[in-house]
């Protein structure tokens, strides 16, 4: 049976099938997400649409998602550049002064 398809919606079509979003940093990602969640909150908040609420919670469940992998992407940032002689960690930094 054929249905009518849905009214295109930009926003929803550029998070879902870009192709590009694939090859995207976390940060990116991170900005990506929240723009959508901007511009779904606003619909919800603003217009009671009740389906953007539903969308505006998944861009923050993006959200959560791209922060974990962002810090973990730092934290091994840190401590490769602090295995190539960049300086000390904080905490060696703190147990070198405590043992002084």
């Amino acid at each position: 049976m054929w249905h009518r398809p849905k009214k295109f919606n930009e926003t929803i079509y550029l998070n879902k099938y870009n192709p590009k979003k694939e090859n995207m940093s976390h940060h990116d990602k991170l900005l990506e997400a929240f723009e959508t969640y901007k511009a779904e909150n606003e619909k919800f908040q603003g217009k009671g649409i009740k389906a953007s609420a539903a969308r505006a919670r998944k861009a923050l469940q993006e959200i959560a998602g791209s922060c974990k992998e962002r810090r973990k992407e730092i934290t091994a940032e840190k401590e490769s550049r602090e295995g190539a002689g960049a300086g000390m960690s904080q905490d060696a930094a703190r147990k070198a002064h405590i043992r002084k």
